[in-house]
């Protein structure tokens, strides 16, 4: 009976001090909020851009999608398909992103700090590649930026 009470003793006793080594550990850091918002005439296009945008975000490891613009950051994107002065589709979609970060939870306003945008143009079969140049150039220029932030703390 004395050797339960001490096992049981000894079992809760390493059960804790196991529960507090693991509260020592780093934990990741938070992952980055992203809000995606494609606007495009064409129904199916954006609805292609917005699906292979979020895949590739995903993809990064450390992105959460966000539902509302009021997260951490924003990348609106804009696509088009081009036409000739004769409304002739000519194959292509011209398509423009901008991204930027909050300054903080309860402001309103932007950093401008981690303003970016860029143009391209592509060919209307080229969808999924247009979506991860501009995902890369996303990463690359505005969440990088915040990863070494976040690092050097």
């Amino acid at each position: 009976m004395v050797f339960r009470v001490l096992l049981v003793i000894l079992l809760l006793i390493m059960g804790v001090s196991f529960g507090d080594s693991q509260q020592d550990e780093k934990k990741p850091p938070p992952k980055l909020e992203v809000h995606v918002d494609v606007n495009c005439d064409n129904s199916s296009l954006k609805y292609v851009m917005e699906s292979y945008i979020k895949r590739e975000l995903r993809s990064l490891g450390d992105v959460a999608i966000a539902d509302n613009m009021f997260n951490q950051f924003s990348l609106q994107i804009i696509v088009m398909e081009a036409e000739t002065v004769a409304r002739v589709k000519t194959g292509n979609i011209f398509a423009t992103y901008i991204a930027h970060k909050r300054c903080d939870a309860t402001d309103l306003c932007w950093d401008p700090s981690y303003y970016d945008a860029g143009s391209f143009i592509h060919e209307i079969n080229q969808v999924r590649r247009l979506s991860e140049e501009i995902v890369a150039l996303f990463d690359g220029r505005v969440l990088e930026r915040e990863r070494q932030k976040r690092n050097a703390r």
